[in-house]
């Protein structure tokens, strides 16, 4: 073999070897390129919740629900039990490495459709529904029994940036609109006819015919890249293990819970 061929496989090998060389390094820089970016993706998260329940307001002492919000399969503080409020709050968490900005959230929830069911559990109840004001009151053989304002439903919020947890703890709250809660309450109390201070125990609650909460959000990257996540809940009520009595419950004191549950 002349030197003239010799050169000539060793440039088709050279060639080859340097093609291949060129195809490695595109990878590299591709993977180099998906951390470049991973570094920048926000991932908003939040964790199951159960809220603690106390007050009846259709007892003799009229107390309004109060809620106490704990995520679920996590301790709870005692002296943290202090913070029960009218309506509950949450946190997102930035678990990603950037930063989420315009933030969007909104729930949804069939109100009309949970009265309809509430209204179900006897003949006694009827309700009036205004369209305009996004509002429900249900009447119990001709007395009032109970009403809700839903303007939180189907209405858009806005968070302007959570940091990544790494960074900084979120401290900005996102409410849980109060219908929902109230509303899930009032049917466990009414078809346990729980209308006194002191009553029976109820059962564990599955909300099985009742509409599903979702909330929907939207937020972007600091490239303004959008992401989206719906989330859907299955909700549940259960007596509170705080109450030692085996037949009748305190409902002045914590007596139930609520728990979130992730579809």
């Amino acid at each position: 073999m002349s030197s003239t061929e010799i050169n000539f496989y060793v440039d088709i090998f050279a060639g080859i070897g340097t093609f291949i060389s060129s195809i490695i390094a595109l990878f590299a820089l591709k993977e180099v390129i998906k951390q470049r970016r991973a570094m920048y993706q926000p991932k908003l998260y939040f964790n199951e919740f159960s809220l603690s329940v106390k007050g009846n307001p259709h007892s003799e002492m009229k107390s309004l629900y109060l809620y106490y919000l704990h995520n679920l399969y996590e301790p709870v503080r005692e002296d943290s039990r202090k913070g029960y409020s009218v309506s509950a709050q949450f946190f997102f968490e930035n678990i990603g490495y950037g930063v989420a900005s315009n933030i969007n959230y909104e729930w949804t929830f069939d109100y009309v459709k949970a009265a309809k069911i509430i209204c179900n559990l006897d003949s006694k109840f009827n309700f009036r529904n205004d369209k305009e004001d996004k509002s429900i009151v249900i009447i119990f053989d001709n007395i009032y029994f109970s009403s809700y304002s839903c303007d939180d439903i189907g209405n858009n919020k806005k968070i302007d940036f959570i940091k990544p947890e790494s960074l900084q703890q979120n401290f900005k709250p996102t409410s849980i609109p109060i219908c929902i809660t109230n509303m899930h309450m009032d049917y466990v109390m009414a078809k346990n006819k729980m209308f006194s201070e002191k009553c029976k125990r109820f059962n564990f609650e599955e909300f099985d015919d009742f509409p599903i909460p979702k909330l929907n959000i939207s937020y972007h990257d600091i490239a303004g890249k959008k992401y989206e996540t719906e989330y859907s809940f299955n909700i549940h009520c259960y007596n509170s293990f705080r109450q030692v009595d085996d037949k009748l419950i305190d409902t002045e004191n914590d007596y139930a819970n609520l728990s979130f549950n992730l579809k």
